[in-house]
């Protein structure tokens, strides 16, 4: 009759040495890489100190991710060879036979693989009431992002992540930026950032949380390209994508003109103004805005790479 025996969890041995040296060139303190996997500094120490070479291989997993390396990066390479004993009479006897080992010794070796299965059995029974246990967390993450804007101007990018039931989460906010594109300015600012993408670190709470960034598109875009704006929110090994708006478009409109009619309006200028202070901090420039909004719209000079305020509607048309 066969007997089924469950699993034991799977693990993985990670080599703390090059653990520390990749963190250290990420820039990343022990508290960060704690932080992303919600576990304590001291789990981090040990690892890297390698006084628990062996963790749950999912863990390893999210600190591989963390880090931004494969797996097999922080993986200790091989199993430490075990060098054969030596016989105390004349050395070494690969042919020599092994001694018949007493009864007593006999049924240890028995009963230790029935303890080993029974224990295995436990530990994933533990293993999963705890993931039944832990409620998948709700958090939606909701990109704003111009419709249009101009291929010389800096532009506003935000995200604001919103978390259902109002409780303290640890996330990563992750996005990737186009090709394209410069970011020039973090609010908050970003954890990490290179030219690719950036992250943000951040603990829900009772209220909405909202990130932002100015971009600038490089001396490549051309008129009517499309730039296209990806990222997505960590929260253990869970990810939820960032939602709302995903393109701009590359036209000689300014990005507050939201229908393009050369024109900012008042709902328009009071859209601007729900931002206000993320705007100023941020470094856009509200005064241009304001100018605009005041005259009676605007023309793009070619020649001066930069907006207009025209003074009657045929100069519009200049």
């Amino acid at each position: 009759m066969e007997t089924s025996t469950t699993s034991p969890i799977a693990c993985v041995l990670i080599d703390g040495k090059k653990i520390r040296r990749i963190r250290q060139e990420r820039g990343f303190t022990q508290l960060y890489v704690a932080t992303c996997l919600t576990v304590t500094t001291d789990t981090i120490s040990r690892w890297e100190n390698n006084r628990s070479p062996s963790i749950k291989q999912e863990n390893a997993e999210k600190l591989a991710e963390v880090l931004d390396v494969d797996l097999s990066e922080i993986m200790q390479q091989s199993e430490p060879r075990q060098e054969p004993a030596a016989d105390p009479v004349g050395g070494l006897d690969e042919h020599r036979e092994e001694a018949e080992p007493p009864v007593g010794i006999k049924k240890v070796r028995l009963v230790i693989p029935i303890l080993i299965v029974l224990a295995a059995i436990w530990l994933g029974y533990r293993y999963a009431s705890d993931r039944v246990a832990v409620p998948l967390p709700t958090i939606a993450a909701e990109r704003f992002l111009p419709a249009h804007t101009s291929p010389h101007v800096p532009f506003p990018v935000f995200i604001r992540v919103h978390h259902a039931e109002n409780t303290q989460v640890s996330f990563i906010l992750r996005e990737s930026f186009p090709d394209s594109i410069l970011v020039k300015q973090g609010i908050p600012p970003f954890t990490t950032l290179n030219t690719a993408e950036g992250k943000w670190i951040g603990i829900t709470g009772d209220q909405d949380l909202l990130f932002g960034y100015l971009a600038l598109p490089d001396r490549n875009v051309v008129l009517g390209q499309k730039l296209v704006f990806t990222g997505h929110v960590l929260v253990e090994e869970h990810r939820f994508p960032v939602n709302g708006a995903t393109t701009t478009v590359m036209e000689n409109y300014h990005w507050a003109d939201r229908n393009t009619d050369y024109v900012i309006d008042d709902n328009e200028i009071l859209a601007i103004y729900s931002f206000f202070e993320l705007f100023k901090r941020m470094g856009i420039d509200i005064d241009e805005i304001q100018r605009i909004w005041a005259g009676n719209g605007y023309r793009w000079d070619e020649a001066g790479a930069r907006f207009i305020v025209v003074s009657n509607e045929t100069s519009q048309q200049e």
